[in-house]
């Protein structure tokens, strides 16, 4: 007969070669789960029908911007915090909406409203400093949905401040 005390399986090697590779893997696991979680890409919209819809509303708005003639420069001061528009067009609108559209990052996206100072010059300030490339959309408030135009460029921050756009299809 063994009179030996049997010692508790946490205890055994033979326990910990067993469990040892079930806890690491599921450590691994929740991790990954979270990184997904907190990392997750932009989701893709499923309305293509909508999406389609205004593909046709952007090209007539493009349109209208080659009728009107708009073609501009935007130059950022980031030691005044303030961006400004030189604009060129048949009509000059009181205020124009620049949104900032980032390529990879759809919550980084930021839209300002610049109102005139003079002639075709517009200003408005900045809440932080921009890096890296970002897609610029220059667009007016039209009275009516006929009248709106919009021209877009893009600019990368970390080789200027500054960029030209101009009306095209």
């Amino acid at each position: 007969m063994n009179l030996e005390a049997k010692k508790p399986a946490y205890k055994e090697p033979w326990f910990w070669m067993v469990l040892g590779p079930l806890l690491v893997v599921m450590v691994v696991s929740l991790t990954m789960v979270s990184v997904a979680f907190r990392l997750a890409d932009d989701r893709v919209k499923d309305d293509y029908y909508k999406e389609g819809r205004m593909i046709n509303k952007r090209f007539a708005e493009e349109q209208v911007a080659i009728t009107q003639g708009v073609v501009g420069d935007i130059t950022f001061d980031f030691t005044t915090a303030e961006v400004f528009v030189e604009l060129q067009a048949k009509e000059l609108p009181d205020q124009l909406v620049l949104t900032f559209s980032h390529p990879a990052n759809a919550d980084a996206d930021e839209t300002l409203l610049l109102r005139r100072i003079a002639g075709g010059r517009y200003r408005a300030d900045l809440a932080h400093k921009f890096q890296g490339r970002w897609y610029l959309i220059v667009s007016n408030s039209g009275a009516t949905e006929d009248d709106n135009w919009r021209v877009t460029t893009e600019l990368d921050f970390n080789r200027g401040h500054s960029a030209r756009f101009s009306a095209h299809l």
